[in-house]
């Protein structure tokens, strides 16, 4: 969630598997004694979606499986996220508590193409080795008392100078009071603001952080489910972490289009975007709240076989999504836009 826009009334909510080639493997049946219980190494994906298809199926580029939690549920509103992945977390019996899960947002989260030990890396880097539940962090503050949100830590600490676009949107004492802001920092915006539509953590951590935010939920939303985690997270810093990096899921709001590069393959599943800020290759990329249409974008860029890759040129084309969405060298029904193309040896060119 986190400075988004509301979602439209949903109905129903089924079951669905969407498996492409295994980055992670599925799970496995365990006894049921917890004693002679091996926990699975592997990562589990999760989303909850009353469509049952997910942005992150589309551009094709996902190596994973994804399980879409509810079956025939009706949506209440954000609690009904919680109580829908709550749930599943209760009633899935192939996991143990140790084993590690995703969650992410089904309508505007999308994969960059990281490699599967980067995403591991990098999620026991930020969670110290899987003692916290990690969810990302965005430039935007929203649904949090602003006020009392800790500084990035210096380790994570760049210069967002050049990839934010914060200009007309800061947070004040008195939206942050009533945790209902929807701004950056003034001075030095950094992405330092709990977002939920990425959470990543030990099955036991977060079914229990998901039984308290349903427990309390009724007291401390003023908006959706991010303002119930982000007081969980500010009470319980020992259990929580913040994406600061970036690295697992990066949240586009507020952020200028320069901050990550596209990187479109022949392959739709070998397309990859780069985030320019870190220099690393993206994992999750979240399209949240002033964001949205740069993801929409973007996620149509990652499965758009460009027409200069003709000739043998695709080893050294680079894709930016210009202030008009993404085009080739025709015009397509849907956009009227510009494409910049960035070799490596940094010459570019223009098509409108």
């Amino acid at each position: 969630m986190g400075s988004r826009s509301t979602s439209s009334t949903r109905s129903c909510i089924y079951a669905l598997i969407i498996t492409t080639s295994c980055l992670l493997s599925p799970v496995e049946a365990r006894p049921g004694d917890n004693d002679q219980t091996a926990c699975d190494t592997t990562i589990k994906f999760v989303t909850v979606d009353t469509r049952g298809k997910p942005l992150v199926g589309t551009p094709g580029n996902f190596p994973a499986t994804v399980a879409i939690a509810g079956a025939h549920a009706t949506w209440h509103g954000y609690d009904s996220k919680i109580s829908i992945f709550h749930d599943w977390l209760v009633n899935e019996s192939g996991f143990c508590d140790d084993d590690t899960i995703a969650f992410f947002d089904a309508d505007d989260v999308f994969w960059g193409g990281c490699s599967q030990e980067e995403f591991k890396q990098r999620y026991l880097s930020l969670s110290n080795h899987g003692a916290k539940t990690v969810f990302s962090a965005e430039i935007t503050c929203s649904e949090q008392d602003c006020r009392k949100v800790p500084p990035v830590p210096e380790a994570y600490s760049k210069d967002w100078s050049e990839f934010h676009d914060c200009n007309e949107f800061a947070w004040y004492d008195e939206c942050a009071q009533n945790r209902f802001c929807s701004g950056c920092d003034g001075n030095d915006p950094k992405p330092r603001f709990l977002n939920s539509g990425f959470i990543m953590g030990k099955v036991k951590a977060v079914k229990d952080m998901t039984a308290w935010s349903l427990q309390h939920y009724a007291n401390y939303s003023n908006y959706g489910d991010q303002s119930v985690f982000a007081i969980y997270w500010l009470q319980n810093p020992d259990l929580v972490a913040l994406d600061y990096s970036t690295g697992l899921s990066f949240c586009l709001s507020d952020v200028q289009r320069n901050a990550l590069t596209v990187q479109p393959a022949t392959d739709p599943s070998k397309s990859t975007i780069h985030n320019n800020v870190f220099n690393q290759t993206a994992c999750f990329i979240h399209g949240n709240g002033r964001g949205k249409v740069i993801g929409e974008h973007m996620s149509q860029a990652l499965s758009t076989v460009p027409s200069f890759f003709v000739g043998g040129h695709h080893q050294s084309a680079r894709m930016t999504v210009g202030s008009r969405g993404v085009q080739q060298k025709h015009k397509t029904k849907k956009h009227k836009s510009i494409l910049r193309l960035t070799d490596i040896s940094g010459d570019s060119s223009n098509s409108d």
